[in-house]
């Protein structure tokens, strides 16, 4: 059975809304575009509602005629257990976002025999983000790599961004960044380096509904926030698997 963590799970994406305005009465297709900017839309394994997806990532479905609309989660009970349809289709989203940032966003410590990636949201003026980065090596020695993401948490024009741009920007970022979470600084010329990686980091992170750090995407999507150890996020890892595989 999959457990719905308490976080909201917002993506951005593009596409087609033609499969669902096809659907919809001429009538009511302003005013469905006008309350909720669709960006994609398919049929939903319901009987008369549509599935849509909007700029902030969220689900909402919508009846064939578009007079109404429901907010919330679609479950569907199954030998198995209750599967909640609308978190799988948010994992799936959010792996597929994950896939297409490019590499020199991340900030990866990579583990020697890999067998399960993790991407972590951080700050590096986070207490948890320093508790868990701490468990960096630990995790590595597991065979899980630890990708970060910046998300520097009082925004983009903040001093922190500043600090994890230098981070990010630096010659041996890997060891910038335990200067950083220690209280450092890393002195660079950041007029010469871009600070897409922060920028990337931080909106993708608002896209997917983290409130707080450190914010962990397990290997199938899977969201959640707070510090665990390594022993903890492994555990984790293997439940996650074992849930994906069963449905």
């Amino acid at each position: 059975m999959l457990v719905t963590l308490p976080v909201a799970a917002l993506i951005a994406g593009v596409g087609s809304v033609f499969a669902l305005w096809t659907q919809l009465g001429e009538d009511n297709q302003q005013q469905v575009e006008a309350v909720l900017p669709i960006v994609e839309s398919r049929l939903s394994p319901v009987l008369g509602l549509n599935e849509a997806r909007l700029q902030s990532g969220e689900r909402v479905y919508i009846s064939h005629g578009g007079n109404f609309f429901l907010v919330g989660n679609l479950f569907q009970v199954t030998a198995e257990g209750v599967v909640n349809l609308t978190e799988i289709a948010h994992r799936e989203d959010r792996l597929g976002e994950l896939a297409s940032v490019p590499e020199d966003r991340f900030l990866s410590f990579i583990a020697n025999d890999e067998r399960a990636v993790v991407t972590v949201f951080t700050d590096t003026s986070c207490p948890y983000c320093q508790l868990l980065h701490r468990e960096v090596a630990k995790l590595n020695e597991l065979g899980i790599t630890v990708r970060y993401l910046a998300f520097p948490r009082a925004g983009l024009n903040s001093t922190v961004a500043s600090q994890m741009q230098s981070v990010w920007c630096s010659s041996q970022p890997e060891n910038a960044l335990e200067q950083a979470f220690q209280g450092g600084w890393v002195q660079v010329d950041q007029n010469t380096c871009s600070g897409a990686a922060i920028s990337t980091g931080f909106e993708l992170g608002q896209r997917f509904g983290v409130r707080g750090t450190p914010a962990v995407v397990l290997p199938n999507g899977e969201l959640g926030e707070g510090y665990m150890s390594a022993a903890q996020l492994a555990e984790a890892i293997s439940a996650s698997s074992a849930g994906s595989e069963s449905h």
